[in-house]
């Protein structure tokens, strides 16, 4: 893995290392069947609607799973959370803003938007409150909280924007990689929800002490 530093094209050298294991991943989660990931899913969520963030958290902030693209469906857990009287959010893009909007119920409550990702169509906006969870979706993941993303960086600004809020990443087994060589602007996740169980990962700041 190159060094940070150690020559004057590191830089390219390690943007071009990021592009190929980006890549990597996609293809990889590609390649796994529609029935994997839905069984790999369904116990995911089991573990994210029994863990301590989500049981103290008022609002749920998930995201609709690309199809077709082998992502963690969090589907389930947005159903028991609204089951359990939870208000739940989905993002919508405009331009390179991105928001969350509030979701009553998860039938024909959406429709295709930005990047072929189902949006949702209401209108009230969400912000994270003091008790809320975001469920952070990507290309991959470390043990250590870091997350690579689709490279647009939606997730990093919007959260960058509530520091304070517990990020949850959501990976299958596949989406787990040894570095994920984060950069400055990529926020890393206090938890990992995973086939395994929640965990909280090793990052060290102010938000990852969890006081509830």
């Amino acid at each position: 893995m190159p060094v940070k530093g150690s020559s004057n094209n590191s830089g390219s050298v390690e943007d071009k290392a990021r592009r190929d294991l980006r890549c990597a991943c996609k293809n990889a989660r590609a390649s796994l069947t529609a029935d994997a990931v839905m069984e790999e899913s369904a116990c995911i969520c089991r573990y994210i609607t029994a863990s301590a963030p989500y049981r103290s958290a008022d609002r749920i902030f998930c995201y609709y799973p690309l199809e077709g693209a082998g992502e963690a469906d969090v589907l389930p857990a947005a159903k028991q959370a609204l089951l359990e009287g939870k208000q739940i959010a989905f993002p919508r893009v405009t331009g390179d803003h991105m928001e969350f909007i509030r979701v009553d119920e998860l039938q024909d409550s959406f429709r295709e938007g930005s990047f072929h990702v189902m949006e949702p169509v209401g209108s009230e906006v969400l912000t994270p409150s003091a008790q809320a969870l975001i469920l952070v979706p990507g290309v991959a993941f470390d043990s250590a909280g870091g997350r690579m993303g689709y490279g647009g960086g939606y997730y990093d600004r919007y959260l960058s924007a509530y520091p304070e809020t517990l990020c949850m990443g959501v990976a299958l087994h596949i989406q787990m990689v040894t570095d994920v060589m984060a950069q400055p602007w990529d926020i890393p996740m206090q938890y990992l929800a995973t086939a395994q169980g929640v965990v909280h990962t090793a990052v060290k700041n102010d938000i990852c002490n969890d006081k509830r």
